[in-house]
């Protein structure tokens, strides 16, 4: 195994400050608490830190560090922030629990994806994460219909396509009532080539874990659900820290890691895993529970991945990018990692494929699914009218 060396500069996933090295300290919570002193905290832009916190999905992190702390009754805006998150997520178990069984009495299989799911199974506890939406894995062949559970439930979809036309190029349709947000996958990542796993198959080896001391949902198995949660936060550059944060307790653990580095191998994932462990090696300095064997080529396929993330990264932080050129460097460098991190020759023609259709053609245009390949002709024209609207709102700000 090649060693892991950190690259200088550390990757910018939270931009350059105090309020930021703080937050990267209390990110680990509740696996590790580090103590903060009351002048430390008073010394930062605590609206900064709170933005950043809600921003990266750090809220209960931070807050749960503070208090032991024993600085809690220092920062009412904090305990404000917190009591609301606290509320938003009793909601969304809830709603959670409501659709299941809506979805159960139609006939409808479907796991609990991230958010609260992932949460129990990594804390043993569902409110240590903060998700915005509420993620849903449906068998495929009943997408059509958990699509209209859901409009009958109160919810609005967010794409206004049709669940068939949308699987063509999408891996979910996404439906929001209020603040609540849903999203309802019919597969894991919008490349069908990515991982093949079929639905029959998580389902058959599916986990079971309580909401809230509320009754049991079904997810992903352990191993699949980090796995699948490793590629998910690399494929977007780890754009949420909490993604990482994530990863910190499976990837020091032994039995968790041996399960990582099998999958990796079986599905030629070995570069996505060295370049995680690397990653949270340079952030958290953490060490993997196992030992990662590679050949020069995944290494190198590891440090290529790691410098496109810092790229990626970079773009997202530093102040001289607009919104028209972030949107082009982050659209370009995200399609860079996808590239870099297919398995396979059919996943990288899927890759190539998705650039020729989009989403955005299918709401700008719309066809019957027999005729969704006349968007390779009209999508040129649709993406220069796009990018003018993007450049002539830019300027109109």
């Amino acid at each position: 195994m090649k060693k892991i060396v950190s690259p200088k500069p550390l990757i910018p996933l939270l931009p350059i400050g105090p309020e930021a090295d703080l937050l990267r300290r209390a990110a680990l919570w509740p696996a590790k608490t580090i103590p903060f002193a009351a002048d430390e905290i008073d010394a930062l832009d605590r609206p900064v830190l709170l933005e950043l916190a809600q921003e990266h999905r750090l809220l209960p992190a931070l807050f749960g560090a503070i208090e032991a702390s024993g600085l809690g009754p220092n920062w009412p805006e904090l305990h404000a922030a917190q009591q609301r998150e606290s509320m938003r997520a009793l909601h969304q178990a809830a709603t959670t629990l409501r659709l299941l069984d809506l979805f159960e009495q139609a006939g409808c299989r479907a796991l609990v994806l991230k958010g609260q799911a992932l949460s129990a199974q990594l804390y043993g506890r569902a409110d240590v994460r903060m998700s915005s939406d509420i993620d849903f894995l449906i068998d495929p062949m009943m997408m059509s219909k958990a699509h209209d559970i859901i409009i009958e439930s109160g919810f609005k979809p967010l794409y206004p396509v049709p669940v068939g036309n949308l699987s063509f190029v999408n891996k979910d349709q996404a439906y929001f009532s209020g603040k609540t947000m849903i999203e309802l996958h019919w597969r894991l990542f919008d490349n069908q080539a990515f991982l093949p796993w079929s639905f029959d198959y998580l389902w058959s080896n599916r986990s079971f874990v309580s909401l809230m001391q509320s009754k049991k949902v079904p997810t992903l198995p352990r191993g699949q659900h980090i796995f699948y949660h490793t590629l998910h936060g690399l494929r977007h550059g780890w754009q949420r820290l909490r993604w990482l944060v994530d990863l910190a307790i499976p990837f020091q653990n032994k039995n968790d890691m041996e399960n990582l580095i099998l999958l990796a191998k079986d599905y030629n994932f070995v570069p996505a895993i060295l370049h995680t462990s690397m990653i949270l090696h340079e952030f958290f300095n953490t060490s993997p529970g196992t030992e990662i064997k590679t050949s020069k080529k995944q290494y190198k396929s590891a440090k290529r991945i790691h410098t496109q993330v810092e790229i990626l990264a970079r773009i997202r932080n530093e102040k001289k990018y607009n919104k028209f050129t972030m949107w082009i460097g982050k659209r370009v460098s995200e399609t860079r990692i996808d590239i870099m991190l297919s398995p396979n020759n059919e996943s990288i023609i899927f890759e190539i494929k998705k650039l020729l259709i989009s989403r955005a053609d299918l709401m700008d245009v719309k066809l019957p699914k027999k005729m969704l390949w006349l968007h390779i002709f009209i999508r040129p024209f649709l993406l220069m009218r796009r990018v003018f609207f993007r450049y002539w709102n830019r300027n109109s700000d």
